[in-house]
């Protein structure tokens, strides 16, 4: 059974970077835990725990430290919500571009309503494939 949880009780510090860095809220905390940086200085400790074992003392803590947190559901969440993002974001550009593509599927052929095509203006009925003369 999973105890309540709290984020704003969360330690703000990693603990596991060189530097110790202090950070003002969950979400950088959660974008540092994300970063190259701090996935580099853990791996290298889990490379050193294997022989070294107050290495291994300190990713332990870590590692208890980011359980009792629930930074991996944090981080789940925060994830799902970028893709979710990124999904919608994503359907808006595709119907834009087919917006912006049924436009110039019609582009030769006649139109129904006034346009403005180069520097002549097309009238109803007018080929588009006149090159600018006016047929009329």
């Amino acid at each position: 059974m999973s105890r309540p949880f709290k984020p704003s009780a969360i330690p703000l510090r990693c603990t596991l970077c060189p530097k110790e860095p202090i950070f003002s809220d969950i979400s950088h905390l959660l974008t540092h835990i994300s970063s190259k940086g701090h996935l580099s200085h853990k791996f290298k400790l889990q490379i050193r725990g294997q022989t070294d074992p107050h290495a291994r003392i300190e990713l332990e803590r870590y590692e208890i430290w980011y359980a009792d947190n629930n930074l991996d559901e944090l981080l789940a969440e925060r994830l799902a919500s970028k893709e979710s993002k990124s999904t919608i974001k994503r359907m808006r550009t595709t119907s834009k571009a087919v917006c912006i593509s049924h436009i110039f599927l019609h582009v030769g052929t006649k139109i129904a309503n006034v346009s403005r095509v180069g520097s002549k203006t097309k009238a109803k009925g007018e080929d588009l494939n006149a090159r600018g003369t006016n047929q009329a």
